[in-house]
Order: C-alpha cells, then sequence, then structure tokens
C-alpha cells in the first residue's frame, strides 16, 4: 500500500500512536464528527438549573478512588500507555525479576489486559451506543476571560439511576498527557432526566451565571485559586497530568466509566480564516460566551450538538429554530471527518451531496484544502464518467481500506490507492500536495473545472451526516 508524506496537524505522529495503542482506541464512536462551534442558532435563553450531587467536599486524601477492571500484566513495562491503570491505584507486592531488571508492578485482582486491536471493537461500541449518560454540555468559551468560568454538563437520558462513582471526564484522550482528566467520587449518582454540572471553579461559575454547580475541579491557581467548600471536588486520576482547560479554537471531551469504556466523546473545532478573512456562521446571540449544547441523540456529534445560550444543569431535547441561509446550490458539501482520534492519515474524508432532483456530471470537479493555486495542500479532481445521482452522497477517503476498518462501508472514491475496487481521485496542477486536514481548524473547497468555487466549507459553518 502506497504512504505519502503528511502535513503538519495540531498532533504529532507520536501522540497519535499513543493514542492507537491506548484503550481509547478501542471505544472510540466513529459517526462523531467534530461540532462547529460557530453554528450559532437563535434560542430564548434558558433559566439555569442544577441537581445537587454531593451536600459535603470529598476530602483530597481518603476518598476511594474509582477501581479498574484491567491491570498492568507483570512482565508489562510500567509506562506501558495500552493498559491503563485504575485512578489512584497504588501497586501491590514485589514481582520476581531477573538480574539488572527493575521491579515489575504486580497485578492486582483485576484481569490481565486483553490485546488491543488495531480499530474500536464492535463490544466497545455498543458500550457507548448503549450508556444512557451523555455530555450535554460544554462551556468552552466565555466572554471576556476564560479562566475559571468554564464548565461541563453531564445527563441522564435514560429511565433508570446510574451510579456513575469512579466515572471519568476530562479532555485527555491519551494516557499519560497533559490535559485533564477527573473522575467522580464513591456515591454518585444521576437519576432519570438528572443533569449535573463540573465547573472549573464553582465560586467563579456562581459570580458569571449564577447557579451553583454540582461539582469543581481541584484548586489550580490559574483557573480555580478559591476552593468552595459547598461544593465537592472531583478527584484526579492517573490517565493525566494536567487539569481541564477548553481550548477555545478547538478541543474534544471525554466520559468514559471505571473500566475505561468511553461512553461519549465530543471533538469541537471553531472557524477559521479563508482567504485571509474571518469569517463565522452568526453573530453572538448573548454576552456569556459560546456553550455547545446536545439536542439530538443521532451519536453525531455535528449534528446533535448547536451553540446556544449557556444553560448549566438543564437540559432539554426541544431543537431551536434554524437560521435561513437562503437557497442551496445544487452540491454541498454535508460531512468532514477531519480529526479522527487514531491513525489519523488513514481515517479522514470528505462527503458531498447533490441535492437537486437532477443528476449531475462532476468529471472534473476539484475537491480539496488549497486555495491559492500552486500552494502544497491538497486539490483533486473526479475521474471523467462521474455521475452524482439526485439526492445521492459521495464519499472521498484519504484512504479505502481506513473508512472500511472503521465504518464497515467503501467510500465512493479514495486519494490514495489502498483497495482495487474503489476509484482513485485524479492529481491535478491546481495543488502540489495532498487533502490532508489540520485538527486546529481548516477548509474544504468544491469547484467546477472552470476553478469556480461552488461550495467553500469552513470550520465555522454546519454540516450534516447523511
Amino acid at each position: 500500500m502506497k504512504r505519502k508524506q503528511t502535513k503538519q496537524t495540531g498532533k504529532t505522529g507520536t501522540q497519535k500512536r499513543a493514542a492507537a495503542a491506548s484503550v481509547l482506541a478501542l471505544t472510540v464512536l466513529l459517526s462523531n464528527v467534530p461540532v462547529h462551534a460557530e453554528n450559532a442558532t437563535a434560542v430564548t435563553e434558558t433559566e439555569a438549573g442544577s441537581s445537587t450531587a454531593g451536600d459535603t467536599k470529598a476530602e483530597e486524601t481518603g476518598t476511594d478512588a474509582p477501581e479498574t477492571g484491567a491491570a498492568e500484566d507483570a512482565t508489562a513495562g510500567e509506562n506501558d500507555p495500552a493498559t491503563p491503570e485504575a485512578p489512584g491505584e497504588v501497586p501491590a507486592g514485589d514481582a520476581e525479576t531477573t538480574p539488572g531488571e527493575a521491579p515489575a508492578e504486580v497485578p492486582t485482582d483485576a484481569p490481565a489486559p486483553e490485546e488491543i486491536p488495531a480499530v474500536p471493537s464492535v463490544e466497545a461500541l455498543q458500550i457507548m451506543q448503549d450508556s444512557p449518560i451523555k455530555i450535554t454540555e460544554i462551556l468552552y468559551d466565555a466572554d471576556g476571560s476564560d479562566d475559571g468560568t468554564e464548565f461541563l454538563e453531564i445527563s441522564n437520558l435514560g429511565t433508570k439511576t446510574v451510579d456513575i462513582s469512579g466515572y471519568m471526564i476530562g479532555d485527555e484522550e491519551t494516557r499519560g498527557g497533559g490535559e485533564g482528566m477527573f473522575a467522580f467520587p464513591q456515591g454518585t449518582k444521576l437519576a432519570p432526566g438528572q443533569s449535573i454540572t463540573i465547573a472549573q471553579s464553582s465560586l467563579i461559575n456562581k459570580a458569571k451565571y449564577r447557579y451553583t454547580p454540582d461539582f469543581e475541579l481541584p484548586p489550580v491557581e490559574q483557573y480555580n485559586p478559591q476552593d468552595d467548600p459547598d461544593v465537592p471536588n472531583l478527584l484526579p486520576t492517573d490517565w493525566a497530568t494536567g487539569t481541564i482547560v477548553m481550548a477555545n479554537g478547538g478541543d474534544d471531551v471525554l466520559l468514559m466509566d471505571d473500566k475505561y469504556n468511553v461512553l461519549d466523546y465530543v471533538p469541537y473545532i471553531k472557524d477559521t480564516t479563508f482567504n485571509g478573512k474571518k469569517v463565522k456562521a452568526a453573530k453572538p446571540l448573548n454576552n456569556l460566551g459560546e456553550s455547545l449544547q446536545r439536542i439530538k441523540q443521532t451519536g453525531d456529534a455535528s449534528v446533535d450538538f448547536y451553540s446556544l445560550f449557556p444553560s448549566p444543569g438543564t437540559w432539554s431535547d426541544k431543537e431551536p429554530e434554524e437560521p435561513d441561509f437562503g437557497p442551496s446550490d445544487s452540491l454541498i458539501i454535508t460531512e468532514v471527518m477531519n480529526d479522527p482520534l487514531f491513525d489519523e492519515s488513514t481515517g479522514e474524508f470528505v462527503e458531498i451531496t447533490n441535492i437537486s432532483d437532477k443528476a449531475i456530471d462532476i468529471s472534473g470537479y476539484l475537491i480539496g484544502d488549497e486555495e491559492t493555486k500552486g500552494g502544497s495542500e491538497g486539490m483533486h479532481a473526479f475521474p471523467p464518467g462521474t455521475i452524482i445521482q439526485p439526492y445521492q452522497p459521495i464519499v472521498v477517503a484519504r484512504y479505502a481500506d481506513g473508512i472500511v476498518e472503521r465504518h464497515q462501508t467503501k467510500p465512493d472514491f479514495e486519494i490514495f490507492e489502498s483497495m482495487d475496487d474503489v476509484p482513485q481521485m485524479l492529481p491535478t496542477k491546481w495543488a502540489t500536495g495532498s487533502l490532508y486536514l489540520a485538527n486546529s481548524g481548516d477548509h474544504v473547497i468544491l469547484a467546477d473545472p472552470e476553478r469556480a468555487s461552488l461550495t467553500p466549507w469552513y470550520t465555522a459553518m454546519p454540516n450534516s451526516r447523511k
């Protein structure tokens, strides 16, 4: 299989390989694509409310940490990224060693870790799909300073009470990384329909949004300089070394159970520049900041989340009124996967759709991420005889075999040859590189053969999965 050199993205190759080797790679929801944070829609502000998840502050010492169902193997290196440890777990006993070897950690009573497959297992995906506990709001970009003002919200969308003791939430997808991942203390339960919020700083959130969060993060000078004795802390874990700070330009939020199964995963990205101009989908509707809120439950983050007024502690499935963007072109870009969690070079794809009632010959049409002729990014052409039928979607992947592994379906075209029965896109003189989307923000362009852009797609604009 051919592989070409790829351009730099927001994550290094080392980090990607580490993520692929971690338990997290087992349970990534493959249908999730990044939420576009500027997909603002007009709604009525919801009164903030919150249910109480604890009456007293969890003590920093002596608090039970969540247990894990997979212990490190006695013969494995203690830094093996494929074998997660339970938050706060302390290895016990001494392992037998050979001369010159450092003592290895002795496994606990938990079963030995299984071999990690290259792609998420069906069982792991089913665990995520069956979980009623979901991330329902992310306040990532407050008006003014973000320090201490951010919060996350999770909700029980099921019909039974769930004990979430030991469940973890944070923005670090790679074990041992420098972002944050914290656990809920023992005895934390979530009733049907109940929502709980986790604030960077309880006192700052109280002053900013006029509500009391259910939990706050452990004190950190910049983001939570003063601990609130009336609001319990989440507990640190050995998954990550930092705190939760949601990047305004794009980040990820993960919710895991105490066995490191990913129950929900929400990536998001913000607007970027195109031809030197800032692009926004809509003007801000409030002075409280940008809050992403789950409205639908399709399993596709780009469809499920809207940018709305902050409403900590409440969740509603009422869909906001869509703004009128005017008439659409017959060909539009309907989905972009720019940030797969593992092996990014083989997981990216772009989907276009004919939204008219007539077939269109798109032979020679261009798609890529290079807006300047002669640039080093990518612009690829559809081969002769390519007809897109009315309301038909077409998927263009970097590598077809990567899409088959993840989604069990073949794309219509691929950029690099990996499967004999999937046609390749053609190179063009417009650009010298290949389509490879930056995690921190990029754009995709669909153009006719005369290079007149039909549908520029920006990270700020909404997309949908068909």
